[in-house]
């Protein structure tokens, strides 16, 4: 689907339309990095348009940057997994956040998986060099 632009529908018809204007809503306070705020709106957005992929990875990241929904953010990165089992932003995300919470194995399993992904990613050889990890 084309991405729409980033103002909201004027008479929303579906839940679709509702989702997109709750994004629309979330996207200033993402932008000035108030991720608690931007969380609820997104999650309404996730659940009235759960197939959205967009909305569902832009949930798991913002839940990823609260110490205290790092659980939360796992199951989230896991359903994007579901729905896209390739997808790198969700694989990258999924490292950041075992390493975030010093989850070693974890972070070594899921990094082995994300190199595949984006072996390039600055976050990925980041960490590598820290967990002290090859990355030729």
């Amino acid at each position: 689907a084309p991405s729409r632009p980033l103002k909201p529908v004027a008479n929303p018809k579906s839940k679709a339309d509702e989702a997109h204007n709750l994004y629309v809503k979330a996207a200033p306070y993402v932008k000035r990095k108030d991720f608690p705020a931007a969380i609820p709106m997104v999650q309404s957005a996730a659940e009235l348009d759960p197939d959205n992929l967009k909305y569902q990875l832009l949930l798991a990241e913002l839940m990823a940057t609260v110490r205290n929904l790092a659980l939360q953010a796992e199951e989230q990165f896991f359903k994007v997994l579901k729905m896209a089992p390739h997808h790198a932003a969700a694989t990258v995300g999924l490292v950041s956040l075992y390493f975030k919470c010093s989850r070693r194995e974890d972070t070594i399993v899921w990094l082995e998986k994300a190199k595949k992904l984006a072996p390039s990613h600055p976050k990925l050889t980041k960490i590598a060099k820290k967990l002290r990890i090859p990355w030729e």
